[in-house]
């Protein structure tokens, strides 16, 4: 019923960036704690669970990490910190099975994917993805029960996984690019697949989709056939029963493009400005 968030203030105090709270009222909107009383504490990733708020700030002495808060100035703190004398930088908070996901660094592991049941002890990582350097998973998004993600492993670059919450269920779906990164982005929910953006190893950046599977991970449509062409995807949106987009062709350019899910279905919606 509030809302939490980082404000900047410059006034005599000199507040920086820190933890604010309102309730959409004038008086019920305060700064909760000072976590950094020397410098900004930025906090960032807010993320509801089990009736707290964890995000991740830094307080000027051991870099930042995860903290918790339940909206009082003694109920925040640091929740754990996972590298001692650096900073862990928690990020893509994402509930999930009634857990917690998020990446995160350690001295230990690099940076791997981790989850949390809200205690200290329940806090753990879930498999070291990348054994020789970080996975560094980001994207989380929930599909059909599981938790999908890109992530990157010493010998296949960065792909699209998967995991259930254990580590044997922790696993690549395919290898897309074969010598080099996909880069799998922007994961969106439409007609029981799940689509996002990929190059493979003849394409740029194209819209792919994923039914969980190796052999149902495809290749939507190559709508750029010059992969020279300066072009980074982005906004998958669902509306009106169909999933829309920008694509990017010689031909017209970078416009709005929209699909049924089928390759017949994938065309310009329209050219707003003619031309390339």
């Amino acid at each position: 019923g509030k809302l939490y968030y980082n404000k900047i203030e410059y006034t005599f105090n000199n507040n920086n960036a820190q933890l604010w709270t309102s309730d959409g009222t004038t008086d019920g909107t305060f700064l909760i704690k000072k976590i950094n009383p020397i410098n900004t504490s930025s906090p960032s990733e807010f993320t509801i669970y089990k009736g707290m708020l964890f995000f991740s700030a830094d307080n000027g002495t051991n870099g930042r990490e995860l903290w918790i808060t339940d909206g009082t100035t003694n109920g925040t703190k640091l929740f754990k910190d996972f590298y001692y004398s650096k900073s862990s930088n928690p990020s893509g908070l994402t509930v999930y099975k009634d857990k917690l996901y998020f990446a995160t660094t350690d001295s230990l592991n690099g940076r791997e994917l981790w989850r949390s049941d809200g205690t200290i002890e329940g806090t753990l990582m879930i498999k070291d993805i990348n054994i020789n350097g970080n996975s560094s998973p980001q994207e989380f998004k929930e599909f059909k029960g599981k938790l999908y993600f890109s992530a990157q492993d010493e010998s296949n670059g960065r792909e699209i996984w998967v995991t259930d919450g254990t580590a044997s269920g922790t696993k690549m779906i395919k290898n897309i690019h074969a010598t080099e990164n996909s880069n799998p982005y922007g994961f969106t929910e439409y007609l029981d697949k799940l689509y996002f953006y990929a190059i493979d190893d003849i394409n740029g950046f194209e819209l792919w989709s994923t039914d969980g599977t190796t052999d149902g991970t495809q290749l939507l449509k190559e709508i750029n056939s010059n992969n020279e062409l300066n072009y980074y995807p982005c906004e998958l949106k669902v509306a009106a029963g169909k999933l829309f987009f920008y694509g990017l062709n010689t031909e017209s350019g970078l416009e709005p493009w929209v699909t049924d899910g089928t390759e017949e279905g994938t065309h310009l919606l329209k050219n707003i400005a003619p031309g390339s």
